[in-house]
């Protein structure tokens, strides 16, 4: 490349630097202006105080936060509109001297109100736990322990605790058993689905067999004989017959499936229809 092109590139990289700066500046003062916006419609209508109870021309956070987010298809969650209303109270009024002072970008106005929230425990401080706990709404108690959650120390330390956590490995049992019911009631209706998982379980049968019969061969082989049983001393092959009658009843139930193209349920279930016969 000779250095005259390399000049006529490098000249275009930077008005392409340029022109992107200025675009994405004036961007940025859209989305703050509209910010603002927000802000100032947030104190404007909704509950001064921080009350819940209805006031003339005004709603509760939480039902603002509610029909901002319906009617612009975007989340806007209560605990923000709390936010943006602070930075407005603290920034957005004019001056009561009417000389007006210069807001802070919304960036670092954000930033510091932010930093001077109370911690959760504070501003929950006036509100019975247990009063809470019964009364409240499942969203108000969700958004409360989500927000708690949010603080990776009061996550640890609740799941710290046994039974803490045994009800967030069951609730998490009971997401996966309504995701697999959803998924085998889609899979039902489908006929492609029903035929591929079918496919599926051969493939997934036929291996299990070939692994069954190789290491059972090798095990077998690997004990040479059973050890004496000594008197007075439960049978010691008692878990291995045990296990080998279940083996034998799954291998049944395989041995039916190729004799008869059904599984034993099948089987039964075409018995029974028949009367029997």
């Amino acid at each position: 490349m000779h250095y005259s092109e390399a000049v006529a590139q490098a000249a275009a990289a930077l008005i392409t630097a340029e022109d992107a700066e200025v675009i994405l500046e004036a961007a940025t003062a859209k989305r703050d202006a509209a910010r603002w916006d927000l802000a100032r419609l947030t104190f404007e209508n909704t509950n001064s105080g921080g009350g819940i109870q209805v006031q003339e021309g005004r709603v509760p956070m939480r039902q603002w936060a509610a029909d901002v987010s319906e009617a612009s298809g975007r989340s806007f969650g209560y605990q923000t509109g709390f936010r943006y209303k602070a930075i407005w109270v603290r920034f957005g009024n004019p001056s009561p001297t009417g000389e007006g002072v210069e807001r802070p970008t919304w960036s670092i106005a954000y930033d510091m109100v932010r930093s001077t929230e109370p911690p959760m425990a504070e501003r929950f401080a006036d509100i019975s736990f247990q009063r809470v706990a019964r009364d409240a709404s499942i969203d108000s108690r969700r958004d409360m322990a989500a927000e708690l959650l949010s603080d990776p120390a009061v996550a640890d330390a609740i799941i710290a605790q046994p039974e803490t956590r045994r009800a967030v490995y069951e609730s998490l049992g009971r997401q996966e058993q309504r995701a697999e019911a959803k998924h085998n009631t889609i899979r039902a209706s489908d006929p492609v689905g029903q035929r591929l998982d079918r496919e599926s379980a051969l493939i997934d049968l036929e291996k299990l067999l070939r692994t069954f019969a190789d290491q059972a061969r090798t095990l077998v082989v690997a004990i040479g004989a059973l050890p004496e049983r000594s008197d007075g001393a439960v049978n010691p092959h008692l878990f291995l017959r045990q296990s080998f009658v279940a083996a034998e009843d799954a291998l049944g139930s395989v041995r039916s499936l190729l004799t008869t193209g059904k599984s034993d349920i099948d089987n039964f279930l075409a018995d029974v229809l028949n009367g029997g016969q």
